[in-house]
């Protein structure tokens, strides 16, 4: 099966997909897509990951230096994030599958001393036999405050060079960052401590609104991310706090996880939700747009074909933004 690899929006079979935008009042929401559900078409000013996960720890934040990202937030912002104390919590290491697992360092915000600050960075460059960088990256939600979210869970070398160095303050439980599903009908509720709005788009059928999931009493700003993120995030027409449910393809083009396509005039044109309930059909390298009405009299006079969708094509100039 061909995928669409040059676009600039991940396919959403079997996998979640997430991505950022901002409202009139410059608030931040996290759009939470399962699997068939609409993403926008092309890059569009979007910042988009598999999960929310990414979202937060990689894509909204700033990558300042090798391993440590930063996204500084307000107190009031943070307060929600430190849940509690991990000072009655057992600090055991046990061997799991070749490595050495502590549940206790597992998604936390640690409070360094940032006079230290060189002793975490060699702590947080610890790697595996294979290569790869034992720990997560290191999110700074206050340089003032020394706060950071992380996950050493596995990385007990980093947790001993930081213990000997007596370069942790504090250690706090943070929430749980992962959308976790009781069943089909009920949302992710763990996620609101965080300071963003929540969205989430059913598996199917795909141009069903999101549903808003969280709202945070203090809201991450446009104006609290870096320069060039605020250059190109996309603003939508309305306010988050307003809106319990968004129809995306209202406000951006957007497609699922297999878009029909269609060969016209020696084009692709790929079939996109124009609302809930009407479709257009869009030519990247034209910016063109061919309403449905018209796209059937072009099929029923043979002018057009749908391709199958097992059989996906490019067109060679797909790389353009709308």
């Amino acid at each position: 099966m061909k995928m669409k690899t040059n676009k600039e929006y991940p396919a959403t079979h079997s996998m979640s997909t997430a991505w950022f935008c901002a409202d009139m009042d410059g608030n931040v929401a996290i759009i939470d897509i399962d699997d068939d559900g609409p993403v926008p078409v092309g890059t569009g000013g979007y910042n988009e990951g598999t999960h929310v996960y990414e979202i937060w720890s990689e894509t909204l934040p700033t990558h300042t230096e090798e391993r440590i990202y930063d996204l500084p937030l307000t107190d009031e912002q943070i307060a929600p994030l430190l849940l509690s104390k991990k000072d009655d919590e057992k600090d055991i290491w046990t061997e799991d599958d070749e490595m050495y697992a502590n549940s206790y360092w597992d998604n936390v915000i640690v409070k360094i001393d940032m006079s230290k600050l060189d002793v975490m960075r060699v702590a947080l460059s610890q790697k595996d036999k294979y290569g790869y960088y034992i720990s997560s990256n290191a999110i700074c939600l206050s340089r003032k405050r020394g706060l950071f979210h992380l996950d050493l869970d596995y990385d007990r070398e980093a947790v001993r060079i930081l213990q000997e160095a007596n370069a942790i303050l504090e250690v706090y439980n943070a929430p749980s960052i992962w959308p976790i599903y009781k069943d089909e009908d009920e949302p992710p509720y763990n996620m609101k401590d965080y300071p963003f709005f929540l969205y989430h788009q059913d598996y199917t059928p795909g141009f069903l609104p999101a549903e808003r999931i969280t709202s945070p009493r203090f809201p991450l700003k446009v104006e609290q991310l870096s320069k060039e993120q605020q250059a190109k995030i996309q603003i939508l027409p309305l306010k988050f706090r307003e809106s319990k449910f968004i129809c995306l393809a209202e406000h951006v083009p957007v497609c699922g996880a297999y878009t029909t396509q269609y060969k016209y005039n020696g084009k692709i044109w790929d079939m996109l939700a124009k609302n809930e309930k009407e479709v257009v059909y869009y030519n990247t390298s034209t910016h063109s747009i061919i309403e449905e009405e018209t796209m059937k009299s072009l099929i029923e006079n043979g002018e057009a074909e749908m391709l199958d969708s097992w059989d996906w094509q490019e067109d060679p100039t797909k790389n353009k933004e709308i």
